[in-house]
């Protein structure tokens, strides 16, 4: 089998979980080499090892949210090692002496692993609930710059063009990581304790978020019995004074009641699913929803109850209904739509913080309270961020609210290829909305 060949079959099967077998294996067989043109073979799994994490950071850089600057800086080396890569294993022959140093082999698996460690600080300065450890510590820069220090020396051992490390380079990255972390800690304050409290930690609602959806999704999780709150029936009564605004919606109804003093809109769901996995996944949803109280714009859900003889879901009460409703009732001034499509993106941010798509954002589900303090509501179509994207196509009254790209019916053709490519539902489609 041809050097290329070997590379590619790698490029396709090589996983990051088991890269460090194969650089064990590879290295037993360097001290087993002899003539220089065997010499490359222990570099195969290397190569490929590399080009698997380089494209792993590539797919990681489309989605990232925040400290973009930060991002563009590493991504700028991510290019240069790709560049370098490319050149290696099309220059091989000139190569042939450093396939045969033991050092040059080391500092390549050096340099695996520092684009592993650039892949993790990409996702974790770009996700709010990993960007927790860096509040706490301040450590975004002193970070960035171990990373870039240590980029630059293996690139100079492996004798790999040095396209970033010059002055300019530096002033660009300096220049990131000051307006990056400026514009979060202005960010963080705007969105207020929904993320970040006072002593400046993530919050704990978005750990609780994450270990329950762990426990969802993970196939051997030992805890799947993840349920909502359940509220007695008899812990919900009539409002005092009953108004025709009291039930919404034809059929099913939605029954404004009272609960611990609040108003409340109880919503019928069916839960007598004969699909085991099916009823366990949406008590897991809303268990998860009840999660997310801390968000003052996601509608606060309390739990499971029964009224009417019919299980229903147990929400706050937003007394003008939805944003829809409201607009085509009233003339909103402008300076109050700007508040309220401020707040809104908020609850996005606060969603997205967990690593949860909304995936149906329009003005139908957002609820309005008497305050006009704006509510996401509806999760049917809801998924977390690394689940398979939910199918849309029936819902034919969504095509004014989606992206462009989603539009093309989930697809586009590659002007190299032709080829359908699948285009994901992102957190950028739904800000779109």
């Amino acid at each position: 089998m041809s050097f290329e060949v070997m590379t590619s079959t790698i490029e396709v099967t090589e996983s990051l979980d088991t890269i460090g077998n194969n650089l064990g294996i590879a290295k037993s067989t360097f001290c087993a080499v002899g003539a220089v043109g065997e010499a490359v073979n222990p570099f195969v799994p290397l190569i490929g090892a590399v080009t698997f994490v380089i494209s792993e950071i590539i797919k990681v850089y489309e989605t990232v949210q925040y400290n973009k600057k930060i991002c563009n800086s590493l991504m700028d080396r991510v290019n240069a090692a790709e560049a370098a890569v490319k050149t290696f294993k099309r220059r091989q022959t000139e190569n042939e002496q450093n396939f045969c140093n033991q050092e040059y082999y080391n500092s390549f698996i050096r340099f695996i692993e520092i684009m592993k460690r650039i892949r993790k600080f990409i996702i974790d300065v770009s996700n709010l609930n990993k960007y927790q450890k860096f509040v706490r510590t301040g450590s975004v820069k002193s970070g960035f710059d171990s990373l870039a220090k240590d980029f630059d020396v293996v690139m100079t051992e492996l004798h790999f063009t040095m396209a970033v490390a010059n002055e300019e380079q530096r002033m660009i990255d300096q220049s990131a990581l000051e307006s990056d972390i400026t514009d979060m800690t202005k960010f963080l304050e705007r969105i207020g304790g929904s993320i970040i409290g006072t002593d400046q930690k993530i919050n704990i609602v978005l750990q609780e978020v994450s270990l329950m959806k762990e426990k969802l999704d993970h196939p051997d999780s030992s805890d799947k019995n993840i349920k909502a709150n359940e509220i007695k029936s008899t812990d919900l009564y009539d409002p005092l004074t009953s108004k025709a605004t009291d039930r919404r919606g034809k059929n099913p109804q939605i029954i404004k009641k009272m609960y611990k003093n609040f108003e409340v809109a109880c919503k019928p769901i069916d839960l007598q699913s004969d699909d085991l996995k099916e009823a366990s996944k949406i008590q897991g949803h809303l268990a998860i929803l009840g999660k997310l109280r801390d968000s003052p714009n996601i509608i606060r859900f309390y739990g499971l109850s029964k009224t009417e003889n019919s299980d229903v879901m147990v929400f706050e009460w937003a007394e003008y209904g939805s944003l829809r409703k409201l607009y085509c009732q009233y003339d909103i001034a402008w300076h109050v739509k700007v508040q309220i499509a401020l707040e809104i993106c908020r609850g996005l941010a606060f969603l997205h913080s967990c690593d949860i798509l909304h995936h149906d954002i329009r003005c139908k589900h957002i609820m309005m309270t008497t305050r006009l303090t704006p509510k996401i509501a509806n999760f049917k179509h809801s998924r977390t961020v690394t689940s398979p994207t939910t199918d849309m196509k029936g819902v034919t009254d969504i095509m004014r609210w989606m992206a462009p790209e989603k539009l093309r019916d989930s697809t586009y053709s590659t002007d190299s290829t032709k080829k359908r490519v699948h285009v994901p539902y992102t957190f950028k489609c739904e800000i779109f909305r």
